[in-house]
């Protein structure tokens, strides 16, 4: 298998766009939904883009800066999941439940060992950021997460209550420098 870390791009999106309907069947929707990327997919990279520097605002007004790879499987042409890394958390949402990096693995690749790939990727574009330190947060029934987030060294801060999911979210800072 060719897998591989790219940028949001045309050649990979309706393979994200058929993962992102799928999760929203889950109730796990991603930062933008499906129905707003298919009116406009060159729309969704520009935004992407722009979410690199400082008018990610103009995207969406709680939108911080941050880089967004995806991980694909090079011969097949499919998305099997996503890595975004937020150089600052600009928002409370973002400080107490969201932290710097997040990840998600399509279903039907879930178990392959892609979040931890996902994961250390993160890590990586977080240090080449100069972030000395990152939050990294997992819904405490996500049992796997937790597992890949401490097995990259975190330590454990606290566990907080998300109104908007309705469980509990960890909360870990990986120290970088």
């Amino acid at each position: 298998m060719a897998l591989k870390f790219v940028k949001p791009n045309l050649k990979y999106i309706d393979s994200y766009l058929n993962e992102l309907i799928q999760l929203e069947k889950e109730n796990f929707p991603d930062f933008i939904s499906a129905s707003d990327i298919k009116k406009d997919k060159e729309k969704f990279i520009e935004d992407i883009k722009l979410c690199e520097g400082t008018r990610c605002s103009e995207v969406k007004p709680y939108f911080v800066p941050s880089t967004l790879y995806w991980l694909v499987n090079e011969k097949t042409n499919e998305y099997l999941g996503r890595v975004s890394i937020r150089h600052s958390l600009g928002n409370e949402l973002l400080q107490k439940f969201g932290g710097h990096i997040g990840y998600v693995v399509a279903i039907k690749h879930r178990q392959k060992g892609y979040a931890t790939k996902l994961l250390n990727f993160g890590l990586e574009i977080a240090k080449e950021k100069e972030l000395a330190e990152i939050l990294i947060t997992c819904r405490e029934d996500n049992l796997i997460s937790k597992k890949i987030i401490e097995s990259a060294n975190a330590l454990y801060i606290n566990s907080l209550f998300s109104e908007q999911s309705g469980v509990n979210m960890l909360r870990y800072k990986i120290i970088l420098i």
